[in-house]
């Protein structure tokens, strides 16, 4: 009778990685929501026209109005001054003549208009009343 003698399977080094157990999908499925959430929160509170500008570049918002008269709370204050916030500059642009003609003959003198414009906005050291036209 002859004694065959086997060699023994050989041990995995102690550093390797146990047996990869996979995770539930349930799981998989909620840490992306979670990722997508992080990453949707984070672009509403950097708007990406600032985030990706380099330090050097300043971002300027400019906004045509023709306020007659300007409006302060709910109206052109209000959206010159969420503008404000998003961009490093606002220019306020007024305009010579309304965009419709049916509301042309309606507007207060352009100097008049300007004047009060001016006023308006001083608070807002980022803001600031752009005279283009002729």
């Amino acid at each position: 009778m002859a004694l065959a003698w086997r060699r023994p399977p050989p041990k995995p080094p102690p550093s390797a990685p146990g047996p990869r157990v996979p995770l539930p999908s349930i799981v998989v499925v909620a840490l992306l929501l979670l990722l997508l959430e992080l990453l949707r929160r984070r672009r509403r509170r950097d708007p990406p026209a600032i985030r990706r500008a380099p330090a050097s570049v300043r971002s300027v918002a400019i906004y045509g109005l023709s306020a007659n008269p300007p409006t302060s709370k709910g109206g052109h204050a209000t959206l010159v001054r969420k503008l404000a916030e998003d961009f490093d500059e606002v220019w306020v642009l007024p305009v010579y003549s309304h965009a419709f003609a049916e509301k042309d003959g309606e507007l207060a003198a352009y100097e008049h208009r300007h004047r009060v414009r001016s006023i308006h906005w001083s608070p807002y050291d980022r803001v600031r009343v752009v005279n283009a036209d002729p």
